[in-house]
């Protein structure tokens, strides 16, 4: 089963880095695009990981194994279709090492972290993703801190807080928290603000540590004391 987690996961993310390269080359879609589709994409990822490895040590095998590729791809252009074309940043590494110790957490403290993990893992892909596609809406749009929008960071905030509601009330096998309605809301609302108010802050693709950590340490503290 473990070997399915590892063979699946790697053959997910490749694919995503295939169709990536796919639609630069052959379609040629502009890199912002490209990107988004390995950003986006990967924090699908958490899936594969959380059924075949569970609260394990194996969980911290692929993202480590990415953070290598990754600075390869940074300093040599290895994967062109995930990178920046313009101002480039070590955002594509900071993604797998901020899953590393939300990885780490999970394995060697608290078991029930794994779900902790995948909402911050999938609200960062699907909040910071989407964020600039929103954030090019013009009518009635405006600039934030450094040059990010308003609708942008909203955004991030309606996305990470259905994220959270709705995978803290999916009846997954292992019962990871229980919360009454006003502490689901509560979790939801404090811990998507704090992604929103992360990625408006960060710059040079640091909100893809401290967006997910930060988001993930809110929520846990949160369901932990409830």
């Amino acid at each position: 089963m473990v070997f399915w987690g590892y063979l699946l996961t790697y053959a997910y993310v490749f694919f995503l880095l295939g169709l990536s390269t796919l639609l630069k080359y052959v379609f040629h879609a502009g890199s912002e695009t490209t990107r988004k589709v390995v950003h986006i994409g990967c924090g699908f990822a958490w899936f594969i990981m959380a059924w075949f490895f569970g609260p394990t040590w194996h969980l911290l095998i692929p993202p480590v194994t990415f953070i290598i590729l990754n600075y390869i791809s940074y300093k040599k252009g290895t994967f062109s279709a995930m990178e920046r074309a313009e101002n480039p940043s070590l955002g594509t590494v900071y993604y797998p090492v901020s899953m590393t110790v939300m990885a780490a957490f999970t394995a060697f403290a608290d078991r029930r972290f794994l779900l902790i993990y995948g909402i911050a893992l999938l609200s960062l892909s699907l909040g910071d993703g989407f964020a600039p596609i929103f954030g090019s809406i013009k009518k009635g749009n405006r600039k934030l801190y450094g040059g990010k929008s308003l609708y942008g960071t909203l955004s991030v905030f309606i996305l990470s807080f259905l994220t959270a509601v709705l995978l803290l009330l999916f009846p997954f096998p292992e019962a990871f928290f229980t919360p009454s309605l006003p502490v689901l809301l509560l979790a939801g609302g404090a811990s998507a603000l704090a992604a929103a108010l992360l990625e408006l802050f960060c710059k040079k693709g640091l909100d893809n540590i401290f967006m997910p950590l930060g988001m993930s340490a809110v929520l846990y503290l949160i369901l932990a004391l409830a």
